[in-house]
């Protein structure tokens, strides 16, 4: 199986496993937001941006942007 790559917004969906690139932990994707307001600079039509609600290993839930993943974690080759 190919592996996913996180260039795209919105690729990652609820139940995915994603790691940290830093801490090298597992964590995985619980809820996905979709945010359609316009930010400055940005087109008012098909630019959408992403949270996600990650649970980390010590069970911790956090929101990240759909910048921040892309920076700080990777998906896993299958």
């Amino acid at each position: 199986m190919e592996s996913r790559n996180m260039n795209k917004k919105g690729d990652l969906q609820v139940g995915d496993l994603i790691i940290g690139r830093k801490d090298g932990k597992p964590y995985i994707v619980l809820e996905v937001k979709t945010s359609v307001g316009q930010g400055y600079g940005r087109k008012k039509y098909g630019n959408h941006r992403y949270t996600y609600l990650l649970i980390s290993h010590n069970g911790k839930k956090k929101w990240w942007k759909d910048v921040e993943i892309r920076v700080k974690f990777k998906i896993p080759q299958e």
